[in-house]
């Protein structure tokens, strides 16, 4: 059961480092690659770049640490 919950933490961790990531790279791309003549949500590609740096980026973090954890790669995770 400790093995489970240190998982889940690692776990929780990736995906709010993800999730902080994610947010402050899609702020830094929306400041270099908005247009100052238009309003920034002219792009239909916004949406899309929103959704795979918050929604994507956390995921893949998270399944990362689950994956590892499994393994027995991260701290407090290994089998005793």
């Amino acid at each position: 059961m400790r093995r489970a919950i240190a998982i889940l933490a690692w776990m929780l961790v990736a995906a709010g480092l993800g999730l902080v990531l994610g947010g402050s790279l899609f702020g830094l791309l929306a400041v270099l690659l908005a247009d100052p003549a238009t309003r920034p949500a002219a792009w239909p590609g916004w949406n899309l770049l929103l959704l795979a740096l918050t929604g994507g980026l956390p995921a893949g973090c998270a399944a990362l640490a689950l994956l590892l954890g499994i393994t027995g790669r991260l701290p407090g995770t290994r089998h005793t």
